[in-house]
């Protein structure tokens, strides 16, 4: 299954606004007076977000997994979120960085040399439509960010009456069902997969990406099984990986041959291509058998 090119993460925690040394500045023609002009965007939603609202042009620096957009990925690149390059963030000269969750060293070190921070949630479907208003008003695109928002909104459908008990999880190693770590109530993959037709089976579960085991698995009897597997997968990995459910045959959805592989990293993005993931998801949800 395949939507728009690109690759990597996502998930994380609190909305918070820390503005520092802000001064104002002249704008370029077409940028906003009082904008930032020097942007560093530290996860790849952001990045995505950022783009999508009309401010690529001023970003300088991405996260080492930024793949999207194209434009995107011949920029600078600034670490992850468990290794921020501070170094590079101050040749780069930032004035405004956007992050993905709370992360108070990165505070402290914005803090320390006057540059803006800015940290939004992108944990459930509702933070991000929440989290695009904020970061279009903080880079200077308010108008841009809001109609973004209204499309996704739109494009989203509301939560059916009926749905398909649905297990999805983050992709497993061939050679058995060992570790699986399942998308939970709460996060943003959970919301799209209601709207597209299915229910999540561990919609009682706290835990947003909680471990699962094969017992689970028996008991709540997914008729559909999804994993989110990132990059190309060659037709021995896949058969690889579906032999391993032939284990679970007492489950109506190997039993069916209804598991599916979502290869796409759009799906592990919070962000401007929900909707591909939408379609993904409701093609999984409606077909017969392994795509």
């Amino acid at each position: 299954m395949q939507c728009a090119p690109s690759i990597v993460r996502h998930i994380p925690l609190l909305l918070g606004i820390v503005l520092v040394g802000c001064g104002r500045q002249e704008s370029a023609p077409g940028r906003p007076t009082g904008a930032p002009q020097r942007i560093v965007c530290a996860s790849p939603a952001i990045a995505e977000i950022t783009f999508a609202v009309g401010a690529g042009s001023r970003v300088v620096g991405v996260s080492d997994y930024t793949s999207h957009p194209a434009e995107a990925t011949s920029l600078p690149k600034v670490g992850g979120r468990m290794n921020p390059n501070r170094e590079r963030l101050l040749v780069l000269e930032a004035d405004l960085i956007l992050t993905q969750g709370k992360d108070e060293r990165l505070q402290q070190f914005a803090d320390i040399h006057g540059i803006a921070i800015l940290s939004v949630k992108l944990d459930s479907l509702a933070d991000v439509f929440a989290a695009i208003g904020t970061l279009g008003r903080a880079v200077g695109h308010p108008d841009e960010a809001e109609a973004l928002a209204a499309a996704l909104r739109l494009g989203m459908e509301a939560p059916r009456d009926t749905a398909v008990p649905t297990l999805m999880i983050m992709g497993h190693q061939a050679g058995g069902l060992r570790g699986l770590t399942a998308i939970g109530p709460g996060t943003f993959l959970n919301d799209v997969l209601i709207r597209s037709g299915g229910s999540n089976i561990l919609s009682d579960t706290r835990a947003l990406y909680p471990q699962i085991s094969i017992e689970t698995i028996l008991a709540r009897r997914p008729e559909v099984i999804i994993e989110l597997q990132t990059g190309h997968l060659p037709p021995p990995i896949r058969a690889a990986l579906l032999e391993d459910w032939t284990s679970l045959m007492s489950v109506p959805a190997v039993a069916a041959g209804r598991i599916h592989f979502i290869t796409n990293d759009c799906a592990l993005i919070a962000g401007p291509r929900l909707l591909h993931t939408a379609a993904l998801l409701r093609t999984a949800l409606q077909g017969d058998g392994t795509p």
